[in-house]
């Protein structure tokens, strides 16, 4: 979903980890502040390539992510559901 609203993450991203990781949790917090400004269905930059539930197929295109940005991805996954990452209202989003 962050692919297709910010171009930044169509490639990998050249900085340190902290900095990729730190770019990343501002594109979650802008997303999350469209979804409320826009609602929650926005136009994607790309639209042939999102699929039927709404999430950008990367894979089609041939684009696997690495290991690294997998687990980066898993990690911040984490952080965002755990009582230390979490915000009081995103469970009001289903």
């Amino acid at each position: 979903m962050l692919v297709s609203k910010f171009r930044l993450f169509e490639q990998p991203i050249g900085c340190k980890v902290e900095t990729a990781e730190a770019l990343i949790k501002a594109a979650c917090v802008l997303h999350n502040f469209i979804r409320i400004r826009e609602g929650v269905f926005s136009t994607p930059s790309h639209p042939s390539t999102i699929n039927s539930m709404g999430y950008q197929n990367i894979e089609d295109q041939g684009i696997r992510p690495t290991r690294a940005a997998e687990s980066n991805r898993d990690f911040l996954c984490d952080y965002f559901v755990s009582d230390e990452g979490k915000v009081p209202w995103q469970d009001n989003f289903s």
